[in-house]
């Protein structure tokens, strides 16, 4: 069983909380809640009893933390001496990004190629989700909502998704005021994260609705260009309808009824110490993004 398990229990315990151990560890708080059930699943024993505000610990859990007290102090201090001896980050480093933030990302790829130049940088670009264990990917960048147990995520930044068109397509074919005049209208479809062209598009208040369209594409910067061209009525993310529709070359269609917002996130692994490699890697790309939070649509759109 990984290490950080434990040492995951060994903080709740210490700490008097699942939030508080999470703040120390710098891990999600589902992260820490999920390590300990794998514990007690393994152990077949209740280690911590959790309530609204603190935990308890049964008499199992106080035995258990007892025992692996010492052992683990050790192997920190021997996996410290380690990492010490080869801070320099070095290696190859395979990253999964989607290619739209291709772009955007540029500047801290090359910044960080600069920065460390013994790591090995390999960059995959793909619609769809990879699988970081069976893949060989060591960190990804995701949009949408994550659902993925063995992963540490963390967000970037939050987007609005919304419909678009250009002020040229709406003049011939007229403005949608309701979702049933969407059926007249043609509707630019893009695929999902299971590499399948998308079959409904999302509602505010929740649910979604079915949409169909003669044109689809896995290239959202294709989806963007026709969309401003005039072919149709696209659902875009801020990142990409930020700046045209400031520019005037598109405009909200129905921003009512249908959209919704979705999260940017870095993932990796939930399977021990980040390797110093990728730990740098994410720090670069969490402090690149912090830029991005006072103006996303103009950060995204492009270095």
């Amino acid at each position: 069983m990984s290490l950080n398990i434990y040492e995951a229990f060994m903080q709740i315990v210490e700490q008097g909380s699942i939030s508080a151990a999470a703040r120390v560890l710098s891990v999600p708080r589902p992260t820490i809640s999920r390590r300990l059930t794998r514990l007690e699943e393994r152990i077949g024993e209740r280690l911590v009893q959790r309530g609204s505000h603190q935990i308890v610990v049964t008499r199992a859990g106080r035995a258990l933390y007892q025992r692996v007290r010492g052992p683990l102090a050790d192997l920190q201090a021997a996996e410290r001496s380690i990492t010490d001896a080869s801070a320099t980050p070095k290696g190859l480093l395979r990253v999964a990004i989607p290619p739209l933030m291709v772009d955007p990302l540029s500047p801290v790829l090359l910044e960080f190629q600069r920065k460390h130049p013994d790591v090995s940088l390999e960059i995959f670009t793909e619609t769809r989700y990879v699988s970081l264990t069976t893949e060989g990917f060591d960190v990804a960048i995701r949009g949408g909502v994550l659902r993925s147990p063995d992963l540490i995520q963390r967000r970037l930044l939050t987007l609005g998704v919304g419909l678009v068109a250009s002020p040229a397509y709406l003049e011939r074919h007229g403005t949608p005021t309701q979702l049933a005049d969407l059926a007249h209208h043609e509707l630019l479809r893009s695929y999902d994260n299971k590499n399948r062209p998308r079959a409904w598009w999302p509602l505010r208040e929740g649910g979604r609705f079915a949409v169909d369209g003669s044109f689809i594409t896995n290239d959202r910067r294709l989806l963007l260009a026709i969309a401003s061209a005039g072919g149709g009525i696209a659902l875009l993310s801020e990142n990409q309808y930020g700046l045209p529709i400031r520019t005037g070359e598109l405009v909200r269609v129905l921003p009512d009824p249908v959209g919704t917002t979705i999260g940017l996130y870095i993932v990796y692994p939930d399977r021990g110490i980040l390797t110093t490699r990728s730990r740098v890697f994410v720090d670069a790309v969490i402090q690149f993004a912090s830029q991005w939070k006072a103006r996303p649509a103009e950060m995204l759109a492009g270095p």
